[in-house]
């Protein structure tokens, strides 16, 4: 019988698997109490925005998906039974076939809190398809709010003010890609022909939620590969590897299990599966001039054809225009957990008089008179603008915090890259406004 996972045995004897960190108890492991964390959140932060374009006023996306194919895999998030989250190696026990290959590369993203009233251990496993052994690299984050140790940004619970949340410090990390900082890890692991094996276990504590955001990456691009992830008392063993490879292994959470969705012969249950890419390419240009308040899209919703007949949320699902999904288990991505953001917007001054634009992250309204404030905030999630960082809390709807202001010359131009992770816990709508002074204030 396998011994339970504790704080203090967090080794793992699997060849090629690093060992995790342990919990951090109190506050003595996050290096600053409540009042620095804060006042660390609040540094450089802009006063929030009101008068935010609604949602029927925003352009969707414009742009493409790139890079690898995305594997998301939060359903269900929160499980009261160990077992396979997510698989593409063979069908999942009660739910559904998601069989796919991945070549030479993919990313994944896994959101799941721990239900089960004890401590586990959180695996990625890979299936080397082909008949010669294949090293693969793991890179990316892997988080969770009570388990890893970070640099004092993250409190212990949500809070009604500052840049707070775990998902925030996690697609923080991922943008810092910096090994060993807030969960983020990068390694190496040989696997065998046609073998399955462990790239990565995490200490998974009783009620914490992790949040995986990784590459996997092979050294030969052509070779083929599949992906599983599981939660489990022990570390997996050669058995507990063979039943995920014939789909007898038993899967997380059961029918009647919060957030776990109806799944089907060729489906995981929504918004789990395969989209074609995982980094959305895009932007346009923006013609400025006094008094200009235009936006774009940034989220839509992560549900297709949400409302039905709801004008408001068929306007949502089509963002971003997705290429056709590949897989068994295809999804398309609206804005979904996993996607990296991309953007590229040209401020273009054809006007005789320099002119100073203002870009906002918001969080619009999709129907007049709108209430909604969650504990949490609206929107809480890192955004680069030019190479800075800006930590964005946007609390209510019909508000917004300024990105960034950008002073264009008369008859010259000016670029602006936007680039953001969304790994969930936010509200969407988003959107990105860029708004020029009635009098055109040149002032920056």
């Amino acid at each position: 019988m396998k011994a339970k996972r504790t704080p203090e045995n967090v080794q793992t004897a699997e060849a090629g698997v690093d060992a995790v960190q342990a919990p951090i108890s109190g506050s003595a492991g996050r290096g600053n109490g409540f009042l620095q964390e804060q006042l660390l959140a609040r540094a450089g932060q802009a006063a929030p925005a009101s008068g935010a374009l609604p949602t029927k006023a925003l352009d969707p996306l414009k742009g493409k998906l790139t890079g690898p194919e995305l594997m998301i895999n939060d359903n269900p998030e929160t499980f009261r039974s160990p077992g396979l989250t997510g698989s593409t190696v063979a069908p999942m026990r009660d739910r559904g076939d998601g069989t796919h290959d991945f070549q030479g590369s993919m990313r994944y993203f896994g959101l799941s809190q721990n239900g089960t009233g004890r401590a586990l251990k959180s695996s990625i496993v890979v299936k080397n398809l082909e008949k010669r052994a294949l090293t693969f690299t793991l890179k990316g984050v892997v988080f969770g709010k009570n388990v890893t140790a970070t640099d004092g940004r993250i409190p212990k619970s949500y809070g009604p003010s500052g840049f707070r949340g775990p998902h925030a410090v996690a697609a923080s990390s991922f943008l810092d890609a910096k090994p060993g900082k807030n969960g983020f890890i990068e390694r190496k692991v040989t696997v065998g022909a046609g073998e399955l094996k462990v790239l990565n276990e995490q200490y998974h504590e009783a009620g914490d939620e992790i949040f995986s955001l990784v590459d996997i990456t092979c050294d030969d691009p052509k070779a083929k590969f599949r992906i599983a992830a599981s939660e489990s008392e022990g570390s997996l063993d050669k058995d507990d590897l063979s039943a995920i490879n014939k789909g007898s292994y038993p899967s997380a959470g059961q029918p009647g299990d919060k957030d776990f969705a109806s799944a089907g012969a060729n489906k995981l249950g929504r918004p789990n599966g395969v989209a074609s890419g995982s980094v959305f390419a895009g932007g346009r240009t923006i013609s400025l001039r006094p008094g200009l308040q235009d936006g774009d899209l940034a989220l839509g919703t992560r549900f297709k054809h949400a409302g039905g007949a709801d004008t408001e949320s068929a306007h949502l699902a089509a963002v971003p225009a997705n290429k056709p999904g590949s897989g068994k288990a295809a999804s398309i991505d609206e804005g979904n957990y996993g996607m990296e953001y991309s953007l590229d917007y040209t401020l273009d001054n054809p006007t005789s008089a320099a002119l100073t634009c203002t870009v906002l992250f918001t969080a619009p309204r999709s129907s007049p008179g709108e209430v909604h404030k969650p504990l949490g905030g609206e929107l809480t999630i890192p955004v680069d603008v030019n190479g800075k960082r800006h930590d964005v809390r946007v609390s209510a709807r019909g508000e917004g915090v300024a990105i960034g202001t950008f002073k264009v010359e008369a008859g010259k131009s000016q670029r602006v890259h936007v680039r953001f992770v969304h790994m969930g816990n936010t509200f969407p709508p988003a959107g990105l406004e860029f708004r020029v002074p009635a009098d055109g204030s040149a002032k920056a």
